[in-house]
């Protein structure tokens, strides 16, 4: 019997991955996987494209999404898999759009903080760009404080600004891991 391979942790441009659904399935199919899950952070919407490009590519894709909460002050990241996507039935699909909110909202906080800061030429719509959903995150605006010179890094955008204590860090949604578990 030989080998069969997966990757149940894969991101695409609709959260901090670089590639469409429809590119992921091509590369997963170049590396020889079988199955694949996209997991993108608090969206589902790469999901039908992926399943569509799938049928021709001879992969299986499982529902996936990586799911923000927050103990104790700490971000934790609960993977979830094989759930139903239906929005009038699925309660895990309801909130998620609850946490693309509270994306923006955060967002919008760490934008203004910089602003205050000095940091006037990035805008919220700037860090929409750089991702196909609601599920704006640090990451998209980390690369903007780099293309816009602010910083020479990710690295260093995140020490500076965005990591946990930086000077324009906000805390996601107070999702417990509880409820992420049991969505």
């Amino acid at each position: 019997m030989s080998a069969r391979f997966a990757d149940l942790h894969i991101h695409t441009y609709y959260s901090d991955g670089t590639m469409s659904p429809e590119e992921v399935v091509r590369a997963a199919k170049d590396f020889g996987l079988e199955c694949i899950a996209i997991a993108d952070h608090d969206t589902v919407d790469g999901l039908a494209p992926a399943k569509v490009s799938a049928v021709d590519a001879g992969i299986e894709v499982i529902n996936g999404v990586e799911l923000s909460s927050e103990h104790q002050g700490k971000d934790i990241h609960i993977l979830g898999y094989c759930f139903e996507l239906d929005p009038d039935r699925s309660p895990l699909v309801r909130k998620l759009k609850e946490l693309q909110q509270a994306r923006m909202e955060r967002m919008k906080k760490m934008l203004l903080k910089l602003n205050t800061m000095g940091i006037k030429d990035i805008s919220l719509e700037d860090v929409c760009g750089q991702t196909h959903s609601d599920a704006v995150g640090r990451l998209h605006l980390a690369k903007l404080l780099v293309a816009r010179g602010h910083v020479s890094s990710l690295d260093q955008a995140f020490e500076k600004y965005l990591a946990e204590g930086a000077s324009a860090y906000f805390a996601k949604f107070p999702q417990p891991p509880a409820e992420a578990i049991r969505l």
